[in-house]
């Protein structure tokens, strides 16, 4: 592993228990084990820093979405892998999704324009990927026509998003219960119905 990324995996609990605006660079670098003059050869700032670990982080998370799409079977086959697998890894990395659902969203650090289009082109990657899994699946006549595939796909989402929640802040202790009860509420509401 290269000193960047020793940073970043340094700096992601330290992000994810503070909070960005009251993080500093000292304490980064400090849990780094390296200087703070060392630390801002890798990143000019605490921002440049939060992004490039934003980056970092969204891109592990997709990945699932392409395994999910190369899973042999059926869309429920596929959802089912994508429920359990961001579940298990959110509950092994707590911190991760502390960070990615903070109440400092990245879109509120200080960045250019630049930064804040490959952020929507990264969101909108994220939702296409799994809307095209769901109109695959549409064609194939699993799936109800009540909705687009981009609809199934928000959906999909923030159900994904709001059972890693629900494990995390407390409501229950059985992950595997909270993944199979939202597959059972996606799979009512969005297959086809005879």
């Amino acid at each position: 592993m290269d000193k960047k990324e020793e940073i970043l995996r340094a700096a992601t609990p330290v992000f994810a228990e503070k909070g960005y605006h009251e993080t500093s660079m000292e304490e980064i670098a400090e849990a780094s084990g390296v200087a703070k003059g060392t630390l801002y050869l890798y990143y000019k700032s605490k921002a440049d820093l939060f992004i490039e670990l934003n980056f970092k982080l969204l891109e592990e998370t997709d990945r699932w979405l392409d395994e999910a799409s190369e899973i042999e079977g059926g869309i429920w086959e596929k959802i089912a892998y994508l429920l359990r697998t961001s579940l298990a890894y959110f509950i092994e990395n707590k911190f991760v999704f502390s960070i990615l659902q903070r109440e400092t969203p990245l879109e509120s650090v200080a960045m250019g324009e630049e930064t804040a289009e490959r952020i929507k082109e990264v969101m909108k990657g994220r939702v296409s990927r799994l809307a095209s899994i769901f109109a695959a699946h549409k064609d194939e006549g699993e799936l109800s026509g009540d909705f687009t595939g981009q609809e199934a796909a928000f959906f999909c989402l923030n159900t994904v998003e709001g059972i890693v929640r629900r494990f995390l802040e407390g409501w229950e202790g059985a992950p595997e219960r909270n993944a199979e009860l939202a597959l059972k509420f996606l799979k009512n509401g969005l297959s086809k119905k005879n």
